[in-house]
């Protein structure tokens, strides 16, 4: 009896494991054939974008920069990215919200021409911001090939800015008390750049001095009275230097970082005013 029951059970699990294998034959194709078609249709949901996506060659744009060509040009790396290299100008934008912040920028008109920045390893979601960008208005917008690596391989010039002490080879400095003697022999060679907010700059600021704040040093650049000597600061010596470093990537050279910031300043009894 006990032999029989044995049996049985041994029938029945050779049995089911017979149907699970011919199930699994049976159906095998279909799930496999399932995610195939799957995956298919991702990758060509992916290169339609691309296709779909205008674009613009390095050369190209750096003609268009060139010749003075009015351009908003988004970078859509992160922001160590960006502040590590970036084309002149640029504004850093995370992909995700890009439409947002430009709608938000009321100098970006729907017609403006817009040249979008990826890493040149992004093609897909660079495509895909182009295409979301189109798909509001923008019907100037582009995406540059091979992304900031492309443009930085073939030798074109990129801005970079950083924590102090990154670039210091492109950082003149020079300390308030050499700032003060220059200031006694030839106090018309000298202008003070304050890189910090506006507000910041009303409530006080080094007498004599213009303000644009560090945001906007790459646009506002022309303000800046290449024939004199420039000394930056800002709240603390980083905003200083980030700005003195961007100005030597645009080609000013007489520049020199303040050391210290404008607290320093007041400590060493440098006069101050408020306004503007």
């Amino acid at each position: 009896m006990r032999c029989e029951k044995e049996q049985q059970r041994i029938f029945i699990v050779g049995f089911v494991l017979i149907i699970f294998v011919i199930a699994w034959f049976l159906l095998k194709p279909f799930v496999f054939e399932s995610a195939e078609k799957r995956n298919q249709r991702e990758e060509q949901k992916i290169s339609e974008e691309i296709i779909k996506a205008p674009s613009i060659s390095a050369q190209d744009l750096f003609k268009k920069i060139k010749n003075g060509s009015k351009l908003f040009i988004l970078d859509a790396n992160s922001v160590s990215d960006f502040s590590h290299g970036h084309i002149e100008a640029s504004i850093n934008v995370e992909a995700g919200k890009a439409g947002a912040e430009i709608s938000g920028l009321p100098e970006i008109q729907k017609t403006s021409d817009i040249i979008v920045v990826g890493s040149g390893d992004d093609l897909e979601s660079v495509a895909s911001l182009v295409n979301r960008l189109l798909d509001l208005g923008f019907v100037n917008c582009k995406y540059l090939q091979g992304g900031i690596s492309g443009w930085r391989d073939l030798g074109y010039p990129l801005i970079s800015s950083g924590a102090s002490g990154g670039n210091s080879s492109k950082v003149k400095r020079i300390s308030i008390a050499g700032i003060e003697k220059e200031s006694e022999m030839n106090p018309d060679a000298i202008q003070f750049l304050d890189v910090r907010s506006k507000s910041d700059f009303s409530r006080e600021h080094i007498i004599r001095a213009v303000n644009i704040p560090l945001a906007e040093i790459e646009t506002r650049k022309k303000e800046i009275p290449v024939a004199k000597k420039i000394i930056i600061y800002g709240g603390n010596e980083a905003e200083g230097y980030q700005a003195a470093s961007i100005l030597f990537d645009l080609n000013l050279f007489s520049v020199y970082q303040m050391e210290g910031g404008i607290e320093e300043w007041k400590s060493a009894g440098g006069k101050i005013e408020s306004g503007r």
